[in-house]
């Protein structure tokens, strides 16, 4: 477990405070007298938020998409009304698009008077529905009530909307949907649907209320008479729409001149190819005009041996790196120095120590919604998927002799493995304030090849929150928090974790260090028991 490594190659929402016991994400399932809120209600309980985003991660909210229709989320910055958050999808609809939250039983609405939230549009005139998932029996038999706007905004807009505003959808229910009216009893969830179209909108700070001033609904728009059917066409891949510059490339020598000169607003697009080498950029964006490096999965940069140099490293700032591969290198995606970056939908593969790695104060970076497998081919033992901080060993070198005060680093919505040959995030000491949330760990293929291959998530750093991951199969343990530095391995939570240990004798949650919190709320199956000390 505990990972000595002496060399290392140098190169978010606040949950509202649960009201009542029963709740899902500061959702409190109240139970009323009547459908109004009496006046002590009132006083007591102003307005209760449903999702905020602050904690950087997704919060419960997913993806759902039928025929050719594409939705891809991420938590972006800023958020609404002086935010730092908020949940950014990028869609094309032309068919069923869905960004949802279902919750896990029903929650009871009756004592609010109607809804906010805030949408970030991009004026693209489509119509998004918002809709309630209210009575039935479960989340696929539930009522629907809809909302329609148009994005024919650009930037923030708040909708302060009554019960009134919504109207039972009228072209489809479930089946078995029950016919009874927006009575707000047993709320199953609430997603929004872009109706057609695509582009890309952001949603946040969605809270119930207990007095709103109702905005007039708009009248649905009629439907539109029925047309010949047409296939659609493949969504595109890496819209630069908003783009200040748009540079393609499509051989190695062109990449790293886009690399070389990239400037503030820059859209990189790749075409697909193998594009050979190591690649570096020093450039970095603005908070208000990002770079985006961007192809498809069959865009591949392939490094030119498993033993020596990386795939790509940024040493810089405000860039989003979306979509392509990275393979054939020693480590693959190295960020360095760097703060504000995001790291979505990538493929990292055949790698020979680590994928990813947050090293020499990074901060605030992401990754989500990407692939991580077979690494640690050189070497075993340092072949983990996402690397955060570094060893102590190497501050002397790295950071003249500091803590890697590699911070508030998030890993949302992965998928590791097989065969990540280590750990699969190893988080070091000297970092802080972190999330890991939402992943999925497959444990087929680590290599015991040292005694601190146990686990799929190492943490030896402070205040990191690890949520809502599903693990299967382990050397020993699920999830460690331990002590490697004094002071160091301390005030974490850990909640929601499901742990399938296959068979290993192991803790789904082991820890050995002070101050902290494993929630009652996590599982294990198929060996061990959940965690070594008394849950909260």
């Amino acid at each position: 477990m505990h990972s000595l490594r002496s060399r290392r190659p140098t190169p978010i929402f606040v949950l509202a405070a649960a009201l009542l016991a029963g709740c899902e994400d500061g959702l409190a399932e109240l139970t009323a007298p009547s459908l109004e809120p009496s006046a002590a209600t009132a006083a007591a309980t102003p307005e209760l938020i449903l999702s905020n985003f602050e904690n950087g991660g997704l919060g419960g909210w997913q993806s759902w998409t039928a025929g050719r229709a594409t939705v891809a989320l991420k938590v972006v910055s800023p958020g609404a009304a002086g935010s730092r958050y908020s949940l950014q999808a990028k869609y094309t609809a032309p068919s069923t698009a869905l960004v949802q939250k279902e919750l896990s039983s029903p929650a009871d609405w009756r004592i609010y008077s109607g809804l906010e939230f805030h949408v970030n549009g991009r004026g693209t005139g489509n119509t998004i529905r918002f809709e309630i998932k209210d009575n039935g029996t479960s989340t696929g038999t539930a009522e629907i009530f809809e909302y329609q706007f148009k994005d024919d905004f650009t930037g923030w807009k708040h909708f302060s909307l009554g019960w009134d505003s919504f109207k039972r959808r009228a072209d489809w229910q479930p089946t078995g949907a029950p016919n009874d009216g927006f009575n707000r009893g047993a709320i199953w969830g609430y997603r929004f649907s872009p109706l057609s179209g695509s582009g890309t909108f952001a949603v946040d700070e969605l809270k119930l209320t207990l007095v709103v001033n109702v905005e007039p609904a708009p009248v649905p728009a009629p439907a539109p008479a029925p047309v010949p059917p047409v296939l659609p066409t493949p969504p595109a891949v890496c819209d630069a729409s908003g783009a200040v510059r748009l540079v393609n490339v499509a051989t190695a020598s062109q990449l790293n001149n886009a690399l070389a000169n990239a400037q503030p607003g820059d859209f990189i697009r790749l075409a697909d190819g193998t594009y050979s080498g190591t690649f570096t950029t020093r450039a970095s964006g603005t908070a208000a005009s990002r770079i985006t490096l961007c192809g498809s999965s069959l865009a591949v940069l392939r490094g030119a041996s498993l033993s020596g140099g990386h795939g790509l490293q940024v040493i810089g700032s405000y860039w989003d790196l979306e979509g392509f591969t990275v393979s054939n290198s020693l480590s693959g995606v190295v960020i360095t120095s760097g703060n504000y970056n995001v790291l979505d939908g990538l493929t990292v593969e055949g790698i020979g120590q680590e994928a990813v790695s947050f090293e020499i104060f990074s901060s605030y970076n992401v990754i989500q919604n990407s692939r991580i497998r077979n690494t640690g081919l050189h070497i075993a033992e340092y072949g983990e998927g996402v690397y955060i901080g570094s060893y102590r060993g190497t501050w002397a070198a790295k950071t003249g002799g500091r803590p890697d005060a590699s911070d508030y680093n998030r890993v949302i919505n992965n998928v590791f493995g097989p065969d990540v040959r280590s750990e699969h995030v190893d988080v070091k000491e000297g970092t802080t304030g972190g999330i890991i949330s939402g992943n999925t760990f497959n444990g087929a293929g680590m290599v015991r090849s040292q005694s601190w291959v146990d686990s799929w998530v190492e943490l030896k750093g402070n205040g990191y929150t690890v949520s809502a991951n599903t693990g299967t199969g382990t050397p020993n343990d699920g999830f460690q928090a331990f002590v490697e530095l004094t002071g160091w391995g301390q005030n974490n939570t850990f909640t929601g974790n499901k742990s399938d240990l296959g068979g290993a004798a192991g803790y789904a949650i082991r820890i050995t260090a002070p101050a902290n919190i494993v929630r009652c709320d996590n599982s294990v199956v198929n060996g061990g028991v959940v965690t070594n000390i008394a849950c909260q």
